[in-house]
Order: structure tokens, then C-alpha cells, then sequence
């Protein structure tokens, strides 16, 4: 049986579905240690935070409806601001968990946000 894939603008009603992909390929570790919670904020503050940066933030859906894939693609300097409510409400609770998590915890939840303000600095920077 042949499924058909279509593309479409993600929005923020697909959050859990993105985040859940992500958390299938970078929170496995967490999930298999018992901290599904941590792996689900962890997941769900990630993807917001590339969907912020992705202008043309898109989604792949099977037939029936399920999203089976993301693009999430970032820009430097240019932010999708339908994302901006989930990412500030999930920054918040992150930063909160932070508090106090192991350096692990806090690596996997930040590691990521930082990365992307060092790229988003050198890029201002205007170094060739």
C-alpha cells in the first residue's frame, strides 16, 4: 500500500509531533533513564526554538494526517514569531528545571540555544 506525503507550513498546534521527533533521534538516553518529563520539556523547548528561527518552518504528512518528518530551518537574524508564545512559555520552564538539573540535564536542555547565539553572533559579526 502506497502512503502519499505532502508538505505544509508547520504551526504551532504541531509542536508535540515535532518535538516528539527530535525527541526520537536526541532524547533516547533521557527517555530510557526514567526521565521522560525531562526528555519531553527538553524536546518540546528545542523544536520551538528552531521553529522561532525557521521562516519556512514545514511539516510532512502521511495520509491519514500524521506529521512523519520537519524542516525546521534556521536563519540567522529572522525569527517565525507564530512560534514566539510556545519558545518564550518553554524558555521559562526550561530555565526553571535548570535550576536544578545535573550538568547533563542542563547540557542537553541549553547546549543547543547556545550554539545558535554563538552562530547568530559570528554571523553579525561580519567576519568573512
Amino acid at each position: 500500500m502506497k502512503t502519499n506525503i505532502t508538505l505544509r507550513p508547520a504551526t504551532p498546534a504541531d509542536l508535540d509531533a515535532i518535538a516528539s521527533i527530535y525527541a526520537s533521534l536526541w532524547c533516547t538516553r533521557m527517555m530510557r533513564s526514567g526521565m521522560e518529563a525531562e526528555a519531553r520539556l527538553c524536546s518540546r523547548f528545542i523544536s520551538s526554538a528552531l521553529a522561532l528561527r525557521s521562516p519556512q518552518a514545514m511539516v510532512a504528512v502521511n495520509d491519514g494526517g500524521l506529521v512523519v518528518g520537519t524542516c525546521l530551518a534556521g536563519v540567522a537574524g529572522q525569527t517565525n514569531e507564530a512560534w514566539r508564545a510556545d519558545y518564550e512559555r518553554l524558555l521559562a520552564e526550561a530555565t526553571e528545571r535548570a535550576k536544578t538539573a545535573d550538568e547533563n540535564l542542563e547540557g542537553s536542555l541549553f547546549g543547543d540555544i547556545r550554539e545558535l547565539a554563538t552562530a547568530d553572533a559570528f554571523i553579525a559579526s561580519g567576519n568573512a
